[in-house]
C-alpha cells in the first residue's frame, strides 16, 4: 500500500489506502483521484467505448507472459500506414506496462501527451544509450482501465479516428512480429495471422515508419546480450 490516507475508489466506491490499483476492485482510476485529474465517465466510467479488440489483446498479452519466458509486447498500426510504435502495451520484468517513446521526429505527438490531462499518470526517463523519452504506466491487472486510457491516448495523442481507422495489433517478442490482429468499427476484432515475421525482414530505411523505437528496444536487448557474452568470454 502506497499510503495510509484513504481515496474513494470512483468505480467501486470503497475506501482504499492503494493509490494505485483499488484493494478492491484492482480499479486504476483511483490514480485521477491521488492526482486530483477529473474522471471524464463517458471515456474512463462504466461501460466506457474503447477499440474493439483491445481488451482481447490485453488478455492475450496476460497470458503469453504466463507461457513465455521473454519480454513481449503489442504495438499498433493504422490501415493509412501510421505506425504507432510510439504507443505499446508491454510485459516486461514482471509487469504489465504502457508505454510511450518519443524521439526526434516526434515533436507533435510528444507535445500533444504533454498537455493530455493523463500526463501526470505516467513515470518519465530519458533513454540513455538511444535518443528518446520514455513514459511508462503500469497498470497491474485492471485491463479495462488500460483499454480506456490507450484509446484516449489513440484519439487525443496520435490523432487515431475511432469511426473510421482500423487498428491493427502486433504482438512482438525476441524474434520479431509473431502474430497480427485487426479490429475496429468498420471490421469486427479477428486475429490475420500465426506468422512470425523476423527483425532481419522488418522494413528499418530512414524514410520508412517501420524504424521506430520498438525496434530499436529489441536490437538494444540484442546487442547488450552479445556484449555481455563477449566479455564473458574474454574473462
Amino acid at each position: 500500500m502506497d499510503n495510509l490516507v484513504s481515496l474513494i475508489c470512483p468505480n467501486c466506491g470503497a475506501a482504499t489506502t492503494n493509490h494505485k490499483n483499488c484493494e478492491y476492485c484492482n480499479s486504476l482510476l483511483v490514480r485521477f483521484v491521488d492526482k486530483e485529474i477529473e474522471i471524464d465517465q463517458s471515456r474512463y466510467g462504466k461501460g466506457a467505448w474503447t477499440f474493439p479488440g483491445l481488451e482481447d489483446v490485453l488478455e492475450i498479452l496476460k497470458i503469453k507472459a504466463k507461457t513465455i519466458d521473454e519480454d513481449v509486447a503489442f504495438v499498433f498500426e493504422i490501415d493509412d500506414n501510421r505506425y504507432l510504435a510510439t504507443t505499446g502495451i508491454y510485459f516486461k520484468n514482471n509487469k504489465f506496462e504502457i508505454e510511450l517513446h518519443f524521439g526526434q521526429d516526434d515533436k507533435q505527438s510528444h507535445g500533444a501527451f504533454k498537455k493530455n490531462e493523463l500526463f501526470p499518470l505516467f513515470t518519465h526517463s530519458k533513454s540513455s544509450n538511444l535518443d528518446f523519452d520514455e513514459y511508462k504506466l503500469e497498470y497491474g491487472l485492471d485491463i479495462s482501465g488500460a483499454a480506456k486510457i490507450i484509446t484516449q491516448l489513440l484519439i487525443e495523442v496520435h490523432g487515431v479516428i475511432p469511426q473510421t481507422d482500423v487498428v491493427e495489433y502486433q504482438l512482438w517478442g525476441a524474434g520479431g512480429i509473431e502474430e497480427t490482429y485487426r479490429g475496429g468499427k468498420t471490421e469486427p476484432f479477428h486475429k490475420v495471422k500465426d506468422q512470425v515475421i523476423p527483425i532481419s525482414q522488418v522494413k528499418s530505411d530512414d524514410d520508412d515508419e517501420r524504424k521506430t523505437n520498438i525496434y530499436a528496444w529489441i536490437v538494444g536487448i540484442v546487442i547488450a546480450a552479445a556484449v555481455f557474452l563477449f566479455t564473458f568470454v574474454e574473462c
